[in-house]
C-alpha cells in the first residue's frame, strides 16, 4: 500500500508540474501574442523602410553618376568644339571673289533695268497717245449716238 501511495503522490506531483508548465506555456503564448507579434510587425516595418532607403540611395548614386557623366561629356565637347569654333570663326565665311561677282551681277541688273526703262518710256508714251486717240474717237461716237437719240433716230 505504501508503494501505491508513493506512486500516487508521484503522479499528483507530476500532474501538478504538467499543469503549472501548461500555465507557463499559456503565459508564453500570450506574451508571444502581445510582445513577439508586435515586435515582428515593427521589424517588418523597419525592414521595409530600410529596403526603401537602400533603393533611394541607389537612385541617388545613379543620378549623381549620370550627372557627372553628362558634365564630363559636355566638358569634352566644349574642349574639342571650342577650338574648332574659334578657328572657323576667324576664317572668312564668304570669299571675296564671290562677293565681287555678286556685286558686279547686281550692278549689271540695275543697268539693264535702267536701260529698259529708258527704252520703254518712249514706247509707253506712244501707247498712251494711241489710247488717248482711241478714247477720243470713242467719245465722239458716243456723242453722235446721244445726239441721234435726242433727235429720235
Amino acid at each position: 500500500m505504501q508503494q501505491v501511495i508513493v506512486v500516487n503522490q508521484q503522479g499528483v506531483m507530476a500532474t501538478e508540474i504538467v499543469i503549472r508548465n501548461n500555465k507557463e506555456l499559456l503565459r508564453g503564448v500570450e506574451r508571444a501574442q502581445n510582445v513577439t507579434i508586435n515586435a515582428l510587425r515593427i521589424s517588418v516595418t523597419v525592414a521595409g523602410a530600410l529596403y526603401n532607403q537602400k533603393i533611394v540611395l541607389k537612385k541617388i548614386e545613379m543620378l549623381n553618376e549620370t550627372t557627372s557623366n553628362i558634365i564630363a561629356s559636355n566638358a569634352r565637347a566644349l574642349k574639342s568644339q571650342g577650338a574648332e569654333i574659334q578657328r572657323r570663326s576667324m576664317e572668312t565665311n564668304i570669299s571675296v571673289d564671290t562677293l565681287k561677282t555678286a556685286f558686279a551681277d547686281a550692278m549689271e541688273a540695275l543697268d539693264s533695268i535702267s536701260t529698259y526703262k529708258q527704252e520703254a518710256l518712249p514706247k509707253m508714251r506712244d501707247t498712251i497717245d494711241q489710247f488717248r486717240e482711241l478714247a477720243s474717237r470713242g467719245e465722239e461716237q458716243l456723242e453722235k449716238l446721244e445726239k441721234g437719240q435726242k433727235l429720235g433716230l
